[in-house]
Order: structure tokens, then C-alpha cells, then sequence
């Protein structure tokens, strides 16, 4: 029981120790992305040692107290740095999604294991901000080599579709609105990746097309210019009502995401 103790204390230092240095580093997004996963790690490891303890003291309590602002304060630094993945992507999202799923469809497994560090960043963000953790999933599924992977795949680029626009939304007043209708162009390049497997139900026709419609209309809320030169502004409220909309649309297919 001491023991337990004694370990919970030592992943508990070291879980701090990495949140130091998340904090230090947070405006450089690589680096506290992964000083926060070391940190949760050893805060995770930290807590399942205090739980398998049989009697709970006030000093047993005081450091469950401790790992629990601990992993709030770890929470905080990933959700702070979880909007800035577009930037230190070194290949369009869209593009590593297709060559993974061209690659395992032809059974190219390697490539598509040495495609996952490329999206990462993206997979960290939905974590962060969504609290959905496809890493291992994508990972289980591609050791498995069967349809599941498609599955998983999927839904990684259904949580990029909502995360880019949830981006938008909270950087829409310090971004350009170039900068944010390129985003938006991504968010609808990796829908183009979902359209196919939407359509793959015949029923799904009328939807997919509604969706696409959707894409459209929802773009004119970043902005637009007529050809008499008139411009309309940008209006973020609208922008997030409509993106809602589309996500409720894709999710009608993907229940279970």
C-alpha cells in the first residue's frame, strides 16, 4: 500500500515537471503538444497507483485534489494550443488523408504507418478539443488491416471537417478573411473525401447534394464581393449556425461518430 503511495508521488513529479514545460513552451504548438501528452501520461499513471490503494487518508486525498488541478491545468495548455495545428502542418491534411486511404487499399501498409505522424497534430487538436482520441483507434485498425480502418479514417476527417470550423469561429476576429476562407476550403476538400462513402447509399443522393449546397452558402458568411462591387461582410454568428447545420447533415450518416 506504501508503495502505491511512494509511485503515485513519483508520476506525480514528473507529470508536474512536464506541465512546466508545456507552459514554457505552449506558444510553440509542437512542442507542448507533446509535453502535455508526457504530462497526462504521468498524471494517468499517477492516479491509477492512488486508486488501487484500500485505505484513503487526507494525504491520499490532498494528492488526488493535486492530480486533479493537474490535469485541468493540462486540459487548459492542450485546449490553448489546439487551434494553432494549421500552421505547423507540413502537407494539406486532404492530401495525407487520401494517400492513406489509396495505400491501404493496395495494401501499401508501410506508407500508410509512416503517413500517420503528418496528421498528428490534427489528431491532438480533436483530442484536445474534443475529447476524442483516434490515435490508437487508426492505429489498432491498421494493425488489424481490415474495414475498420476505413471507419476510423472517416471519422478522423469528419472531426478535422468540425474542428476547422470551430476554428474559424474562434479566430474569425483576429484573421484575415483569406486566411479563413482557406481554411474553409480545406474543411470542404476533406468533405469531397466523405461524399463518395455518403453516396455509396443511393438513398444518400439528395443529402449529399444538400450538403454541398451547404458548403457553398455557408461560405458567403466569410465574406464575399459581387461582381458590381458591392461587398457583403463577414458575419460569424451566421457562419456558426450554418456550420452546425452542415455537421448535423454529415453526422445523419455517421451515427455513430
Amino acid at each position: 500500500m506504501g508503495k502505491n503511495k511512494v509511485v503515485a508521488k513519483i508520476w506525480l513529479a514528473k507529470a508536474k515537471d512536464d506541465l512546466a514545460f508545456a507552459k514554457a513552451g505552449w506558444q510553440e504548438s509542437k512542442i507542448a503538444s507533446v509535453a502535455c501528452v508526457l504530462s497526462q501520461q504521468a498524471a494517468e499513471k499517477a492516479l491509477k497507483s492512488l486508486l488501487e490503494l484500500e485505505n484513503i487518508n487526507i494525504e491520499v486525498k490532498k494528492l488526488f485534489c493535486t492530480i486533479t488541478i493537474l490535469m485541468f491545468c493540462i486540459f487548459f495548455i492542450s485546449y490553448s494550443n489546439a487551434g494553432v495545428y494549421q500552421s505547423e502542418l507540413k502537407i494539406a491534411p486532404v492530401k495525407v488523408y487520401k494517400s492513406m486511404l489509396d495505400n491501404f487499399k493496395n495494401k501499401r501498409y508501410e506508407k500508410v504507418e509512416k503517413a500517420i505522424p503528418f496528421v498528428e497534430p490534427v489528431m491532438n487538436t480533436i483530442k484536445a478539443r474534443f475529447g476524442v482520441d483516434i490515435q490508437p483507434e487508426i492505429k489498432s485498425a491498421l494493425k488489424a488491416r481490415n474495414n475498420n480502418f476505413y471507419i476510423t479514417l472517416e471519422k478522423l476527417i469528419f472531426y478535422d471537417i468540425w474542428n476547422i470550423f470551430t476554428l474559424i469561429i474562434k479566430e474569425g476576429e483576429n484573421q484575415s478573411p483569406q486566411e479563413l476562407k482557406l481554411w474553409y476550403k480545406m474543411a470542404y476538400a476533406n468533405y469531397l473525401l466523405l461524399s463518395p462513402v455518403i453516396l455509396q447509399n443511393k438513398e444518400n443522393f439528395t443529402l449529399d447534394r444538400k450538403i454541398k449546397k451547404m458548403f457553398k452558402e455557408t461560405y458567403l458568411c466569410l465574406g464575399s464581393e459581387s461582381s458590381y462591387g458591392k461587398k457583403i461582410p463577414m458575419d460569424l454568428r451566421l457562419f456558426e449556425e450554418r456550420s452546425d447545420e452542415i455537421i448535423e447533415n454529415i453526422s445523419m450518416v455517421f451515427p455513430e461518430f
